[in-house]
């Protein structure tokens, strides 16, 4: 009885080393598995940096063209109203010459 007891504890005893094995080996897999979830996070923290960088330059590139046309605007409008204004001082010389002219003729 006592050989067939020993032996027991002997099967016992590999049987709980098995399972501390398993057991071992499990908590290896969920540290890869938890390395591999923050690692993921972490590359997904940095794909949203890029997205927000990315559209923070959209929106200094749109703010650029935006200011690059109210500067085209303005300068149009200045344009404009120089090219008015020199057509004014001409049509004012035109009538002017066209009064001394008529005030020559009959003088």
């Amino acid at each position: 009885g006592a050989a067939r007891e020993e032996e027991a504890r002997e099967e016992a005893a590999r049987e709980v080393a098995v399972e501390e094995a398993a057991a071992r080996e499990a908590a290896r897999e969920m540290a890869v598995e938890e390395e591999a979830a923050r690692e993921a996070a972490r590359e997904a923290a940095a794909a949203e940096r890029v997205r927000v960088e990315g559209e923070e330059e959209v929106s200094r590139e749109v703010v650029k063209g935006e200011a690059a046309m109210e500067e085209v605007y303005q300068e149009e409008a200045a344009r404009q109203e120089e090219a008015a204004k020199t057509e004014e001082v001409e049509r004012g010389e035109e009538a002017a010459r066209e009064r001394s002219a008529a005030g020559g003729r009959t003088a």
